[in-house]
């Protein structure tokens, strides 16, 4: 798929939410889209999961909407 990243857990950015979908077989999420609200972000993600096809053809499985991290998350500092 062109413009398709590829991520393990994790990988938010400030500010951004990224749409992600997972094919079956695979451990990868597929970031389809970035977006700077969770609204828009799950709109590209529910569009990218009913359209899209790995390379036998299959839909995806899953579906998800990775929020920003707290800076101190981001940081490794301990919360709480």
């Amino acid at each position: 798929m062109a413009g398709v990243e590829k991520h393990g857990v994790g990988g938010c950015g400030m500010g951004v939410f990224y749409a992600q979908i997972r094919f079956r077989e695979s451990r990868e999420w597929l970031t389809v889209a970035k977006a700077e609200s969770r609204r828009s972000a799950l709109e590209y993600a529910t569009a990218a999961f009913r359209q899209s096809r790995d390379d036998a053809g299959r839909a995806p499985i899953e579906v998800r909407v990775l929020a920003p991290q707290p800076l101190a998350e981001q940081a490794g500092a301990p919360t709480g």
